[in-house]
């Protein structure tokens, strides 16, 4: 359980480190939702899996997702054949692989190429262009162009396009040119040979703090 959540902690910290507007955690049991933003978006989706991650990724479009700090929620480890990913099938994995493997940290650097692109008109390299290419970009871009005529608005338009389903795809994407590899390798080459949890931790707690992130879940 505690290399699952390393898993999760430094994805959201990769995604952050890049600068997407998509780096919170989707865990549903941790989730609150306000009615209206609920409503606004249908409801939760009906699926075996993943629920919680289509959920927060539709909301996100809507309004703010609010992270917290505090209390600290203790979710209690099971492993389960009941769903094809997730939570149990990933423990069961997990227990089973001698080093469990995570996405590359050279992949997020591949998504903060398309961020910075997506931001600031940065050129995208060949190797990020091609992955994004996979995944439709071009023919929106085209249709992007004619239609949002301010930036700010193209912009956002383009976030709402690539919104956390694509970055998760494009992440996978990715390990065409950097393979995973195992975790603990990842973070130490990071960060060092520390306690990763409680490091990762005091940085989203360091995040909240800095970005005034409500006390008030929401949605």
């Amino acid at each position: 359980m505690r290399l699952y959540e390393l898993h999760l902690r430094y994805y959201v910290n990769r995604l952050r480190w890049a600068g997407s507007p998509y780096a919170f955690h989707t865990i549903g049991s941790t989730i609150a939702i306000h009615a209206d933003t609920y409503a606004k978006v249908r409801g939760a989706p009906k699926r075996n899996a993943g629920e919680d991650f289509h959920l927060l990724n539709k909301a996100a479009k809507v309004a703010p997702i609010h992270r917290l700090s505090r209390p600290e929620i203790r979710i209690e480890a099971r492993r389960s054949t009941r769903v094809p990913f997730g939570t149990g099938p990933a423990l069961r994995r997990m227990r089973a692989d001698g080093q469990p493997l995570s996405y590359a940290p050279e992949s997020f650097s591949r998504l903060a190429e398309v961020i910075a692109h997506i931001d600031c008109g940065v050129p995208l390299p060949g190797q990020s262009a091609a992955l994004l290419e996979e995944l439709g970009y071009p023919r929106f871009r085209t249709q992007a162009l004619r239609q949002y005529r301010r930036p700010e608005t193209l912009r956002k338009a383009t976030h709402q396009w690539f919104d956390g389903l694509r970055t998760l795809r494009f992440i996978h994407l990715a390990r065409r040119f950097h393979p995973d590899q195992p975790l603990i390798e990842s973070l130490n080459s990071l960060f060092g040979p520390i306690d990763h949890l409680a490091h990762l931790k005091a940085l989203e707690q360091g995040f909240h703090r800095t970005n005034g992130d409500s006390p008030a879940a929401g949605g």
